[in-house]
């Protein structure tokens, strides 16, 4: 969607283009989604509330609506998957296969869920949380959100060598510091 707010923005495509290419878009999310048309519109009415006193426009209440769909179905999978699995997951007995399956299963729910991939580690320290929002409290949401986030940037941060960047910020730092400044003019000439 950011790619063709762009378009319409610079004038790649006339608003007309915009409408049919933002609708294809959106049915291909919901189709891809498993939301049929039904509940979209349902759900859209509900949320067409905020259009009046936000000020949205309607690609964004549709938006939200179906971002807000995605997550109720995501928490509706984790649910499912955490009442198969949850008790042999706070089991912590990793010899058994259901344990295999049950950790697989949650990870790819919360995956769904935040959009981004975590590890089996990550579950495990977040055990309590997954379960209170697989029951229904969503109110560890934002929590376990920010601590997936967290998860990334060290995931990341452990990939590089912070000696390796220190020394590089070193080499950068001591070409700029020796560049010849004296021989460069400052300003324009015509």
């Amino acid at each position: 969607f950011e790619k063709l707010n762009k378009s319409l923005h610079y004038g790649v495509i006339s608003q007309e283009e915009y409408q049919q290419k933002f609708q294809g878009a959106m049915d291909y999310e919901l189709e891809e989604l498993e939301i049929d048309q039904e509940e979209f519109d349902a759900y859209t009415e509900a949320v067409e509330d905020l259009t009046e006193q936000y000020e949205l426009s309607d690609e964004m209440v549709q938006r939200i609506a179906k971002d807000n769909l995605k997550l109720q179905k995501t928490v509706d999978t984790l649910a499912s998957d955490w009442e198969e699995y949850g008790d042999v997951l706070k089991s912590g007995d990793k010899t058994n296969i259901k344990y295999a399956q049950g950790m697989g299963k949650i990870r790819e729910s919360v995956e769904d869920m935040f959009g981004t991939d975590i590890s089996d580690d990550f579950i495990q320290e977040h055990l309590e949380d997954i379960q209170k929002l697989a029951e229904g409290d969503l109110t560890v949401f934002d929590e376990l959100q920010k601590a997936a986030t967290e998860d990334i940037i060290v995931d990341i941060a452990g990939e590089v060598d912070a000696s390796q960047l220190t020394g590089e910020f070193a080499n950068l730092n001591n070409m700029i510091q020796e560049f010849p400044l004296e021989n460069l003019e400052m300003g324009a000439s015509l």
